[in-house]
């Protein structure tokens, strides 16, 4: 299928979003196998950078989201320096908060986005995108809907570059 073997890659990513009026914070961590260039594939993990505070009933509660993640991607490239990336995302895992009676439930998500990155430096690549995820969660735990636009930041490791300089330096 493949003509060559794949590249090791690793994206760290932000994904800012609104909650209530505020700002809120998704990081993620996704290893992932990059095909002829142009095909990525991976797994991942993603957490709420810190608890959301709402309010619920006179109380002020933190959520918390974890999630795995699955995903897909196809890369364009727009020239030496540039590429745009089409991900698709699946997540699954919980919410919680800290109400006694209802603190913990399902979530999951689909998100497909849009992120064009910079490959201009030796060892990292920088990229910035928008999305949008549509997640469905228990509502006992979190009244309100989760599904909202996202703004992302990324930050990637080149792998094979970072390896191919260590492999030159053990070798002088």
């Amino acid at each position: 299928m493949f003509d060559s073997k794949p590249v090791i890659g690793l994206k760290m990513e932000t994904k800012n979003f609104v909650i209530q009026n505020y700002w809120s914070r998704i990081q993620e961590i996704k290893p992932y196998l990059e095909f002829e260039k142009n095909i990525r594939i991976g797994v991942g993990y993603a957490w709420l950078k810190k608890g959301h505070e709402f309010s619920n009933q006179n109380d002020t509660l933190t959520l918390k989201i974890n999630a795995i993640s699955l995903f897909g991607a196809y890369v364009f490239e727009y020239n030496k320096n540039w590429t745009i990336e089409l991900p698709l995302d699946f997540g699954f895992g919980f919410v919680s908060s800290n109400d006694t009676e209802n603190n913990r439930g399902y979530y999951s998500f689909y998100e497909p986005s849009l992120i064009m990155e910079y490959h201009g430096f030796k060892y990292v690549n920088l990229g910035l995108g928008t999305g949008f995820r549509i997640s469905g969660h228990k509502e006992e735990v979190y009244p309100n809907a989760l599904t909202t636009q996202t703004f992302i930041f990324r930050f990637s490791l080149k792998f094979s570059e970072i390896y191919k300089q260590f492999m030159e330096l053990n070798n002088s």
